[in-house]
């Protein structure tokens, strides 16, 4: 490769767009995406191949390993993948100071920087596919990661299409229920991208906090033997079978003249109305009220904890939806994390399986089914043609 490289023309009709794609901060390897009609011309640049074999000469799909140069004197060794005609990933090593080089000479030569969820929009074959990349970000476990991998591979956008064709053969049965099938895992999918919401209650003093600790593994709460210490809600994020938990630690309820436990007891109650469970925890040795029992018969999404078994002096009763506990010794903790995964994700999905992830998807999926058990049978399918349309967004200005 000369020094004496041609001038690169990024065409004026498509802009040539550049963005690391990995986070920022220390790491093993960087990501560079570069979309451009002009991938070839672009890479010859700059990139020597390690078997000197001519670029043109490169499938889609290959990965080659040589020398990018940043500089007229430094070379930078790096892997290159031919996504495709347009699309390809520059893999340098990790740390700011790589990729920062190689992104200035991109620029130098007409690409426009732009942001890594701008550039996983306009590189997308369609909206699904940019959405299951943009939401890849924010899983916190491999395995929610895992399910929108399944969707940014096309999980969600074929049986999708096979509802549309169901609609357009006016096979209308199997269209809606299809439809309901998807519409099934709203609240899952919706899950993918923020963890599900568990609220620790209960009176004050039955060990609320020592239950979060060792439910987190860790001394995430702060434990003394008075009623009332815990003030405000305390929140700690963990995983339970591979979904993402949030743990939040409440205030004692009861009656208090104290204006600052008084707000605590009170963001309880607003935290355990938005919670997809509750963990309401009691004394085994305590009578049997209104309270143990509304939180085991009439709250389905509820678990009545009954911790300090060790300090058990009583029999326990035998009412339905409770688990003994005692964050001492930890009697019954693997059993509770157990019964919190089952509770939250009762069936979870077989891999592979087509999830709506965003609320707009499962708006347009009710309105879909809303048209065709209104017999409107041409709306229903421009809804799903506006769920698989192809990716029309703008790139954002350098």
């Amino acid at each position: 490769m000369s020094d004496q490289t041609p001038d690169f023309d990024p065409g004026k009709d498509k802009p040539s767009l550049a963005a690391i794609l990995t986070p920022q901060g220390r790491g093993a390897i960087a990501t560079i995406g570069i979309l451009t009609p002009h991938a070839i011309d672009l890479v010859n640049r700059f990139f020597k191949p390690a078997n000197n074999r001519p670029l043109t000469q490169v499938p889609t799909g290959r990965i080659l390993f040589g020398k990018w140069r940043v500089t007229p004197d430094i070379m930078e060794e790096l892997i290159i993948h031919f996504h495709s005609s347009d699309t390809l990933f520059v893999h340098c090593h990790g740390g700011t100071v790589p990729a920062a080089m190689i992104l200035r000479s991109l620029k130098a030569s007409g690409c426009q920087h732009t942001e890594w969820n701008i550039f996983a929009s306009v590189s997308s074959s369609c909206d699904i596919e940019m959405a299951a990349r943009i939401a890849l970000a924010s899983a916190q476990t491999s395995r929610t990661a895992a399910i929108l991998m399944d969707q940014f591979h096309g999980a969600l956008r074929r049986v999708l299409t096979r509802i549309q064709e169901h609609v357009l053969t006016k096979r209308y049965a199997l269209a809606a229920g299809s439809m309901a099938a998807l519409l099934r895992h709203a609240e899952f999918g919706l899950h993918l991208t923020k963890p599900w919401k568990v609220v620790v209650m209960g009176a004050p003093n039955v060990g609320k906090s020592s239950l979060v600790n060792a439910i987190v593994g860790f001394q995430r709460s702060i434990v003394f033997n008075e009623p009332g210490t815990t003030r405000d809600v305390v929140s700690a994020s963990t995983a339970i079978d591979g979904w993402p938990i949030e743990i939040n630690d409440t205030a004692g309820i009861r009656v208090s003249s104290d204006p600052i436990e008084a707000e605590g007891i009170a963001g309880a109650k607003q935290h355990a109305e938005k919670a997809d469970l509750i963990l309401f925890v009691s004394d085994p040795n305590s009578p049997w009220d209104g309270e143990k029992k509304r939180h085991t018969v009439h709250t389905p999404k509820s678990i009545l904890v009954q911790n300090k078994s060790d300090l058990q002096t009583s029999q326990l009763s035998t009412a339905p939806n409770q688990i003994l506990t005692s964050a001492v010794t930890g009697e019954g903790i693997s059993d509770l994390i157990q019964q919190i995964a089952d509770l939250l994700v009762p069936f979870p999905p077989a891999r592979g399986s087509a999830i709506p992830f965003e609320e707009s998807h499962l708006e347009t999926l009710r309105n879909a089914k809303t048209h065709l058990e209104k017999q409107r049978p041409s709306q229903a399918a421009n809804c799903l043609a506006e769920l698989l349309a192809s990716s029309g967004h703008a790139p954002a200005k350098a």
